[in-house]
């Protein structure tokens, strides 16, 4: 499944729009792994994100009378989307104009990923792409540690499983 998220419109925040993402899915993605699938007890949840900075056109499309939805457009919109169709389980992927912004705030931790192929029709489109990998105060860590004891039967077992040391 997929889902946007869109921090800056209207844009009310200035440049912040680009720490927010960021820190959403910094603690997202740490967080992703103290998730319990119900079903599947013993698998993770894995994440990915693309993160893109630039304009975008924004418009409420009407399907019938009963379901509006606010759709946003544009290149902006298109690449964060193959930025996170290309990215990698449990990493954020960020566009160059999203690390500039976060670089000028600092305190983030950025990695480079390489080139990526925009137009695939010429293959001559390319842009720079980073992983986005932390932040320097730490504050993605979990607040809280889970109770492996308690809750039904599987919950006991998921310790020996992730080779978790228990408390």
């Amino acid at each position: 499944d997929s889902h946007m998220i869109v921090s800056g419109l209207p844009p009310t925040e200035g440049d912040q729009h680009a720490t927010q993402v960021a820190r959403m899915a910094l603690n997202l993605m740490s967080n992703a792994s103290r998730f319990v699938i119900a079903h599947r007890p013993y698998e993770r949840l894995k994440l990915r994100a693309g993160i893109n900075t630039g304009p975008v056109i924004a418009g409420v499309q009407a399907v019938g009378s009963k379901m509006p939805r606010y759709r946003l457009f544009g290149d902006t919109v298109k690449f964060a989307a193959l930025l996170n169709c290309t990215g990698e389980s449990q990493k954020i992927h960020i566009s160059m104009e999203t690390k500039i912004l976060l670089d000028a705030v600092g305190g983030y931790f950025i990695e480079p990923r390489g080139l990526l192929v925009v137009d695939q029709s010429n293959g001559r489109d390319q842009k720079e792409t980073f992983w986005l990998t932390g932040k320097e105060d730490g504050m993605f860590e979990p607040e809280e540690k889970i109770d492996m004891t308690e809750g039904p039967e599987y919950m006991r077992r998921l310790p020996d499983y992730l080779q978790i040391d228990e408390p």
